[in-house]
C-alpha cells in the first residue's frame, strides 16, 4: 500500500503505449499483439539498453561506443505470451528474413559466375537489394 492508501502496481502493467515490467515479472496469458487469450506457447525475448549518454562515444569512435555500450548495458528477459496466429505470422516473418538473408548470398555468386558481364551488375545489385530486405524484415518483425 502506498502512502496515499491505493495499491501500486507489481510485476507488469501498462502504461499508455508502453509495457512496464519488473525483472521477475510474469505476463498474463493473453497475447501481447491482439489482447486475445494466448496459447501456453511463449516467445522468450532478450531486451537489452543502456543510457542515452553513451551515444557521445560514437562522435570518437564506433568501436569505443561498441565497447562502452557492452559493458553498461542492462537487460531482461521476458516469457512474451502470442495467440496462435500471430506466432504463426512471426516465425513465417523470420523464416522469410532468414531466406532472403541466407538467399542473397548464392544469388550474388550465382550471378557473379554466370550471368554475362553486362548484366552482372544488375545480378549483383539484386542481391544486395535482398539483402537489405532480410535485415529490413529481421529487425522489424523480432
Amino acid at each position: 500500500m502506498s502512502v496515499l492508501g491505493t495499491l501500486t502496481p507489481q510485476g507488469a502493467w501498462a502504461s499508455g503505449k508502453l509495457l512496464i515490467t519488473g525483472h521477475n515479472a510474469v505476463l498474463p496469458l493473453y497475447s501481447i499483439r491482439c489482447g486475445r487469450p494466448a496459447d501456453t506457447n511463449t516467445l522468450s525475448k532478450k531486451f537489452s539498453w543502456h543510457s542515452q549518454w553513451i551515444y557521445f562515444f560514437n562522435l570518437i569512435a564506433i568501436f569505443t561506443y561498441i565497447i562502452v555500450a557492452l559493458a553498461m548495458r542492462r537487460s531482461i528477459s521476458l516469457q512474451i505470451p502470442v495467440c496462435s496466429a500471430h506466432l504463426k505470422k512471426y516465425k513465417a516473418l523470420r523464416f522469410a528474413s532468414a531466406v532472403l538473408l541466407l538467399g542473397c548470398i548464392a544469388e550474388m555468386v550465382v550471378a557473379g559466375n554466370y550471368l554475362q558481364e553486362p548484366y552482372m551488375g544488375w545480378g549483383i545489385a539484386a542481391g544486395l537489394l535482398a539483402k537489405v530486405a532480410g535485415l529490413v524484415c529481421l529487425i522489424m518483425f523480432s
